[in-house]
């Protein structure tokens, strides 16, 4: 089914399953449930569809909604502005390409956290639980919730959404060629784990621009980011390469395992041109600017503490850092072909 969105109305050209009812919200603007996730959506895509143009998400919560089941979904040209949470939604499926588009100005009456309900992961485009998804050459900027682009699994802990959902890895999805700019109060691009029992794999972010704080100009955080974040989660056979970032509030690029009984493991950060970030701070992350931190946040003596072993850096390019490389409780970490001018090369905590 081929949709044109012009000016926030939608005109389905062929028959593609039927569509959600929609609902209208206090100043008019019609929206559609989005699955069981407590939102509501501009668009919802079905399978084997293709979605182009402009859409106005105003009103509504996410922009385009891809839900459980929606496969092979082709979102092409399309800019999406002013849905109050994110701008593009997929969530439990496969087999989704994001390609050539703007998202912007999204997140302008956000869940973000800070507020109740809370969603964990506001990203401007955001995979939840999604597998074989390619999000590519696309401009993602001035989004006001929670940063860029992110992909996290699923479960009972839904990070992105107002209600739990089914227990999904998210796995070998490709994030290529976006320019992320200036998204406030949240990381460029994030791969995290939320729910034990699922995790996120195998997946590439890779030759993005990332840039976060531009000078006088606000809250933009950048930076790459893969973590494990909640106790008992799995982050493993992550690539990160050949992305350009720079002026990131935090470290240009973060590898964290977290909370107890998290486990990171075999993840490559290469050949990534970083420059003029930031740092986290005590008691396991560096106090000055930093272009890498690989990180398991150990307490002393902590029971069943993270775990961060077999990372490579290779071939970065780090410039105007303080610090190069900085390592706390990773295990096994290989690092060789460092470039650049930092204070110091690699520092351990």
């Amino acid at each position: 089914m081929l949709i044109l969105a012009t000016a926030g109305l939608l005109f389905p050209l062929l028959s593609g399953g039927a569509a959600a009812q929609p609902m209208s919200t206090s100043n008019g603007v019609m929206c559609q449930s989005a699955g069981t996730t407590g939102l509501t959506a501009k668009v919802i895509a079905h399978s084997n569809e293709k979605i182009q143009g402009t859409i106005n998400a105003s009103g509504c919560d996410v922009g385009v909604y891809v839900g459980p089941g929606a496969s092979h979904v082709l979102i092409t040209g399309v800019t999406v502005r002013y849905a109050n949470d994110h701008g593009i939604f997929v969530q439990n499926t496969w087999g989704v390409t994001i390609q050539y588009s703007l998202i912007a100005h999204n997140g302008i009456a956000s869940h973000k956290c800070g507020t109740m309900p809370c969603i964990l992961e506001d990203k401007a485009i955001q995979l939840t639980g999604a597998t074989h998804v390619i999000v590519r050459d696309n401009s993602v900027q001035y989004n006001m919730a929670d940063g860029g682009i992110g992909i996290s699994d699923d479960g009972p802990l839904d990070p992105a959404a107002l209600a739990p959902g089914v227990l999904h890895n998210s796995t070998d999805n490709v994030v290529t060629g976006n320019r992320v700019i200036d998204n406030a109060f949240g990381c460029g691009i994030v791969v995290a784990a939320y729910n034990p029992g699922a995790g996120v794999g195998n997946n590439i972010v890779r030759g993005n621009l990332v840039v976060g704080n531009t000078p006088g100009m606000g809250p933009f955080v950048g930076g790459i980011v893969v973590a494990a974040d909640t106790p008992n989660t799995v982050a493993w056979d992550n690539l990160v390469a050949h992305n350009t970032i720079y002026e990131s509030i935090i470290p240009g690029i973060v590898l964290h395992s977290n909370a107890p009984g998290d486990r990171v493991w075999n993840n490559t950060l290469r050949s990534n041109a970083i420059a003029k970030n930031g740092f986290e701070g005590p008691p396991n992350d560096p106090t000055v600017p930093t272009g890498i931190e690989v990180v398991a946040e150990a307490a002393p003596g902590e029971p069943n503490a993270p775990v961060l072993l077999n990372t490579t850096v290779s071939y970065d390019t780090i410039s105007a850092d303080s610090i190069g490389v900085w390592l706390c409780d990773a295990s096994n970490t290989q690092i060789f072909g460092l470039q650049g001018h930092v204070g110091v090369s690699v520092r351990t905590c």
